[in-house]
């Protein structure tokens, strides 16, 4: 058995409503979960919303309602920061507060007004850590509500001075990020999540593309799911799963049969290459984090009964270079001194003479170019063929601006997917700003936590995000060099073009092409 990792969608702040005094509103259903998760208080029975916040001067102030709460039957509400950091300033600490008021703007949670279980409010910080806490400097608030009403958690920070007496409270300084959770009993909940456990789990493209597991079980100290039988070969960032009831789990496929209208003097090699196809999901029209529901992708594979793999880039060692075919994968790992054509012709000898499914694969290195393989199928069977390196990142960037080489304004753009683990690199003008990616992560929140990096006290560097596009401009309007960087990665690449191959002896012999349709693009990583 394997397992595979899962979780909600956090809210990422919006400052617009802070800037206009209202705070961000996150009392819609669809924010609400009632999922396991071990850094969670009561996360598996009681709803709760998470939110990715980063500072900038001011509160951060989040909306949520209550409708049914009284003395005599409050409801318990909980707000915790958590993977938050602080600012060591040497004379003082510069750390996170939570604030709880009511639909007045009176605050609940006042020195003077009631009783409240806090850490990280009080004049020194925790003891001990409670889960999901990077630092004794993560705040925790618990409150009974006791009236109906719309209610308001602030995040904040102050001066917490090692000597003599702290400042007071003050909006989240630059340079601060966090999590915050809040849980509130009897919320209204995502109606749209799911219960998984039996599903089934197919991957349609990339690595590992066609193997099938259901889902058995779900480990909320682990956050994992664990699926039976485990994967033959494990997929990685380039593959893609549908999870669905095993009545309907197959993904739509089309078949296309071609011929020639004349007999050739040669033989005759088409190319059957799938082209990117522009989407448009509408309910996310005016959402820049999901890109205005636009996206453009290759939605399908293509089998065929031949393939030819072209590596190109640079080779580094102990990469593993791996062609997949029907889900069975063959693999090398570089070596010191190995070159493109090394890797090419390890490859073929892995795959030549090898049966999978039921096909004999003929592995040759093409004639004309060395760094190519030519995979060919017995009895002019097709099948789908996948390439993938690791270590390798499913991310990349886009930079368009003003100039070509350095940039009055460059407009970055981050595309492809986020894996966890990762460090994304902004180098501007030679100085880096990095950010690794955590679990929850999108394009979006990775952008958000680069602006934060590159925007500290003292940068040179204006940067503004829409989305998943940084807008980097010079505060004193020279230009500047702007790159962006994902580790670990690989400089290595392998591009697959499905064939079909005519004869002058079998030109008027239909031969087929299988399109699959590849359009979820859930990534599970196995463990």
């Amino acid at each position: 058995m394997d397992t595979v990792q899962f979780g909600p969608q956090p809210i990422l702040e919006d400052d617009q409503g802070n800037n206009l005094g209202f705070g961000q509103d996150i009392d819609a259903a669809t924010n609400w979960y009632t999922f396991a998760d071990p850094t969670v208080h009561n996360s598996d029975s009681v709803p709760y919303a998470t939110i990715l916040g980063s500072g900038n001067g001011s509160w951060d102030i989040y909306t949520f309602y209550v409708d049914s709460a009284s003395p005599e039957s409050p409801i318990h509400v909980v707000m915790d920061i958590d993977n938050g950091n602080y600012l060591d300033k040497g004379s003082f600490i510069r750390r996170m507060v939570i604030e709880l008021a009511d639909q007045d703007g009176k605050i609940l949670n006042d020195a003077t007004v009631g009783e409240a279980t806090t850490y990280g409010l009080l004049p020194t910080p925790v003891e001990s850590l409670d889960p999901g806490s990077w630092s004794k400097y993560d705040p925790l608030l618990e409150w009974d509500i006791t009236e109906p009403g719309t209610y308001r958690v602030g995040v904040g920070s102050y001066r917490d001075y090692l000597v003599g007496m702290d400042w007071p409270s003050s909006g989240v300084a630059g340079a601060i990020s966090y999590r915050l959770n809040v849980s509130v009993p009897e919320h209204a909940t995502n109606p749209d999540v799911l219960d998984l456990v039996d599903k089934t789990v197919k991957i349609v493209s990339g690595k590992g593309v066609g193997q099938m597991a259901t889902i058995t079980g779900y480990d909320p100290t682990q956050r994992q799911f664990t699926i039976a039988p485990g994967w033959a070969a494990a997929p990685d960032a380039t593959s893609k799963i549908q999870i669905g009831s095993a009545v309907n789990i197959d993904p739509v496929d089309d078949r296309y049969e071609l011929v020639l209208t004349n007999k050739p003097a040669s033989d005759v090699v088409i190319d059957v290459v799938p082209r990117p196809t522009r989407t448009y999901n509408s309910e996310l029209a005016f959402d820049p984090d999901a890109n205005y529901g636009q996206n453009e992708a290759v939605q399908v594979m293509t089998a065929t009964p031949r393939a030819r793999i072209l590596l190109s880039g640079q080779v580094t060692a102990g990469e593993v270079w791996a062609v997949i075919l029907d889900g069975t994968e063959f693999s090398y790992t570089a070596a010191s001194g190995n070159t493109l054509a090394t890797i090419a012709s390890q490859l073929r000898y892995g795959i030549n003479g090898q049966t999978v499914n039921g096909i004999t694969f003929t592995g040759t290195i093409d004639a004309s170019n060395n760094k190519a393989i030519i995979i060919s199928a017995s009895n002019n069977q097709t099948f789908y063929a996948a390439f993938a390196i690791t270590p390798d990142s499913p991310g990349g960037v886009e930079i368009t601006g003003t100039h070509p080489d350095t940039w009055a304004v460059a407009n970055v753009e981050l595309t492809g997917d986020v894996a966890p683990g990762e460090t994304w690199t902004l180098m501007l003008d030679g100085t880096a700003y990095e950010y690794t990616s955590v679990d929850d992560d999108t394009l979006a929140s990775v952008a958000e936590r680069l602006r934060i990096a590159s925007t500290v006290s003292g940068s040179p560097f204006t940067v503004s995000r829409t989305g998943r596009v940084l807008a980097v401009a010079w505060n004193d309007g020279v230009a500047f060099t702007a790159s962006l960087t994902i580790s670990p990665d690989t400089q290595g690449r392998g591009t697959i073009t499905p064939q079909l191959v005519f004869t002058p002896d079998n030109w008027s012999t239909p031969q087929t092409a299988t399109n699959i349709a590849s359009s979820t693009n859930s990534r599970l990583s196995t463990t």
